[in-house]
């Protein structure tokens, strides 16, 4: 019972995307342990030293991509489990440009179990911390390194199939 309390009361104090987070471990403990590197160093508190932006750009380029997959609860194409998709799937051919989302610092870039090697950066939107995910690029296809400062729109990483992927696609999520 002092779990349950303790853990509802750490849920109330972290940002909205953290307490996303937490939902999708009720739903899929096994697709939330897969989604985080193991070293992630993404910050909860609020606004702690990352600029606010209103500039938001999408992370491709136009006509590009297609949309392959979307958000929730899917087959797996690799493992054939249901579990939730936490992002969304768009294909693109290898060495397609990833732009970032908007301003911000890079929190993590570097290899995670199922995503090859993913790329986090901590925005402040709206008075709102968030965190955007670029996933399955090669290590050689990322061009930023935590603690860098973005813009929105800056060549960060070049699309690649690395991690748990039938093909060449950008997997992206808000966090």
């Amino acid at each position: 019972m002092a779990k349950a309390i303790a853990a509802g009361a750490a849920a109330l104090l972290l940002a909205p995307a953290s307490i996303l987070l937490g939902l999708g471990a009720l739903l899929s403990p096994a697709a939330q342990a897969q989604c985080l590197p193991a070293t992630s160093s993404v910050s909860t508190a609020p606004n702690a030293g990352i600029p606010e932006t209103s500039h938001v750009v999408f992370p491709l380029p136009a006509a590009t991509w297609v949309r392959t997959s979307g958000f929730g609860m899917r087959v797996h194409p690799i493992t054939g489990e249901r579990k939730l998709h936490t992002g969304v799937d768009f294909a693109a051919p290898s060495r397609t440009r990833i732009l970032a989302a908007a301003d911000g610092r890079v929190a993590f870039a570097g290899p995670a179990t199922g995503y090859g090697h993913l790329i986090l950066i901590e925005h402040t939107v709206g008075g709102q911390r968030v965190a955007t995910g670029y996933a399955h690029m090669y290590a050689s296809g990322i061009h930023v390194s935590a603690g860098d400062s973005v813009t929105a729109g800056q060549y960060i990483a070049d699309v690649g199939s690395d991690g748990y992927s039938t093909g060449s696609h950008l997997h992206f999520e808000v966090r």
